[in-house]
């Protein structure tokens, strides 16, 4: 069980905590903080129990999770461990149930050419025009709803002044799928479009100068699970325990994708109380009854493991 400890905001911005009217102000204090804080609790609460559980539990943060961290954190946790199971603590829910993974990859596409003077050098490729050209071929994929698969051209960047023929010029791209084929699919055309746009950009001003420099930066794998699994059921029965109805939620991405994509059985648990304005500097959460999805995750556990001669684990433990 994990929570990650990385948030969306660069290094340096203010994360004080202010209070008003019940509830609590600051940068990342929903995602991933208070899970983190149940996280803890459940520590707490495991230590000062003494129970003794039939298998192990292993229970830490993550970093990566965020932006561009490409889930590196729980990749390398699982690349030298195993795990009959894994739980993610994300997400301002209680009741959810996240066990289905969308998945992503995220590029930065950099054109280079010799640039040049505007007026004194016209006819030379331009980075920036070729970048243009690539973005409007984009904008025109059409992708499939269902399974829903998605992109989006995010930062770009390029040229150094209004009289000069672009030198370099860069975007970064994030492309999005439920279905690893749809995603796989979607970025081979991608891939076309930005090496064409390359190419028409040269072709324009009968040219070879211009370069595309294609860097793949982020991986994060779609998964796909039964609703049925004892993971998922388990989380359910310690929903229901706390007075609370189970909601499968759809597809997300969270750290639950990676051990998912590799066999193990992954989900991610919201966390309890209220929160609003993630990913933002106006982020809060609200307390209130919070308490009960560090009921909810202890009883999962225990029923996960098991407890030595009272009940047997759920998942089928290591050997």
């Amino acid at each position: 069980m994990s929570a990650h400890l990385d948030t969306v905001f660069p290094e340096g911005t203010d994360t004080r905590v202010s209070e008003k009217e019940g509830k609590f102000f600051a940068p990342g204090i929903g995602d991933d903080t208070r899970g983190l804080a149940e996280v803890l609790s459940i520590v707490r609460a495991l230590t000062q129990s003494n129970i003794n559980t039939i298998g192990d539990i292993i229970i830490g943060g993550t970093v990566g999770e965020e932006g561009a961290g490409d889930l590196r954190g729980i990749k390398a946790y699982f690349n030298k461990n195993k795990a009959n199971g894994y739980i993610s603590i994300d997400g301002p829910n209680l009741e959810a149930i996240t066990y289905l993974g969308t998945g992503s990859y995220r590029y930065e596409i950099t054109y280079s050419g010799s640039g040049g003077h505007s007026f004194a050098d016209f006819g030379t490729p331009s980075a920036t025009h070729a970048l243009g050209r690539a973005i409007a071929e984009i904008s025109n994929i059409v992708t499939t709803s269902d399974p829903k698969t998605t992109f989006s051209v995010g930062p770009i960047t390029g040229g150094s002044s209004v009289n000069a023929i672009s030198e370099t010029a860069s975007m970064q791209v994030d492309l999005r799928s439920n279905s690893k084929s749809e995603l796989d699919r979607l970025d081979e055309k991608f891939q076309e479009i930005v090496k064409e746009a390359c190419e028409a950009e040269n072709r324009r001003w009968e040219s070879n100068t211009l370069t595309v420099d294609i860097h793949r930066f982020g991986n994060r794998p779609p998964a796909q699970q039964s609703e049925d699994l004892p993971i998922v059921c388990a989380l359910q029965e310690a929903i229901i325990a706390v007075g609370k109805t189970p909601v499968l939620s759809g597809p997300s991405s969270t750290d639950a994708n990676y051990p998912m994509s590799i066999g193990i059985p992954s989900i991610t648990s919201g966390t309890g109380g209220q929160a609003g304005g993630a990913h933002t500097l106006q982020e809060w959460y609200d307390p209130k009854d919070g308490y009960l999805a560090v009921q909810k995750n202890f009883l999962l556990i225990l029923g996960l493991v098991g407890i030595k001669d009272e009940i047997k684990p759920i998942l089928k433990l290591l050997s």
